[in-house]
């Protein structure tokens, strides 16, 4: 009869232990990890890439849903609408995706300029970019202006998130760049971001008081907003 195995030896389970700089990675060249790479190489890139992130997903979130937070931006600038309005009241443009103002050069674009947003792992939403916004009033007396930006998935909303938020944003009028065509239209438009529930639906709004009757064009920054929904 042969005698009984231990199994709880290692060299019995594992063979002869082999460290894990003599494995070399089979996988694909990815950013961090070139050919060749052993499997320790490896799994310090991950460890490295999990602590910049910060944490992932530490938010609450209900039943059924899932955190969207990815650390990078989300590029939404080709779903946002070119133009709109209603007939007899006003009329409006949404041009220059990534325009970046500034007193002397007036023009430029960049990465950071590009209207996108971004989940944070606890499940708010970070809003930057900025465009173009063009409006032709055929009303003395004007109101609030919804334009539908971007409808956000509600499955990548927190738990206790059950109302609406309003964001006021910087205008080219509010920082004083010279894109009014009358100046003092700069004391009668704002610009703000709402963020709806529960459609989640991103909206620009701009509400005009007392326009000349002519074309308002105005930049829209909205670098720096955050929803805390969480």
């Amino acid at each position: 009869m042969a005698d009984p195995i231990s199994t709880n030896l290692m060299s019995n389970t594992c063979g002869e232990v082999i460290s894990s700089n003599c494995v070399a990675w089979a996988g694909p060249a990815v950013p961090g990890i070139c050919k060749g790479a052993s499997l320790t190489d490896v799994l310090v890139q991950v460890s490295n890439t999990a602590s910049s992130a910060g944490g992932c997903c530490e938010g609450t979130f209900p039943t059924g849903n899932v955190s969207g937070y990815t650390g990078k931006w989300v590029d939404f600038s080709s779903l946002i609408p070119s133009s709109g309005g209603i007939p007899g009241q006003y009329a409006w443009t949404i041009s220059n995706f990534g325009v970046n103002f500034s007193y002397t050069a007036g023009v430029g674009t960049g990465p950071e300029n590009t209207p996108s947003y971004m989940w944070t792992p606890q499940g708010d939403l970070k809003v930057r970019g900025s465009f173009l916004f063009a409006i032709n009033p055929l009303i003395e007396q004007g109101g609030i202006v919804p334009i539908p930006l971007v409808s956000l998935p509600i499955v990548n909303f927190p738990s206790g998130f059950t109302a609406s938020q309003t964001k006021f944003i910087t205008t080219s009028a509010s920082c004083g760049y010279p894109l009014q065509i009358k100046p003092y239209v700069q004391q009668a438009t704002r610009a703000f971001l709402t963020l709806d529930y529960p459609s989640g639906i991103l909206y620009l709004n701009y509400s005009f008081v007392d326009p000349p009757m002519s074309n308002i064009t105005e930049g829209i920054f909205m670098g720096g907003t955050t929803f805390n929904l969480a």
